[in-house]
């Protein structure tokens, strides 16, 4: 989780079975507007990839 330019929470994800799909679990901690970002990489195969989502906390 982003908030103006910087992070506020992170947490891990694992591979969920399928390809380009990921899990995880995230409480954020407080209201807010924030950005969701997720890199997932596999340096082995050099491929990296990353996706920015807007996420509104409500209280």
């Amino acid at each position: 989780m982003v908030r103006d330019g910087k992070v506020v929470k992170e947490v891990p994800l694992r591979y969920a079975g399928r390809m380009s799909t990921y899990e995880g679990r995230l409480t954020p901690t407080q209201a807010g507007t924030f950005d969701l970002e997720v890199l997932a990489m596999d340096p082995s195969r050099a491929n990296f990839g990353m996706a920015t989502r807007p996420l509104t906390v409500k209280p």
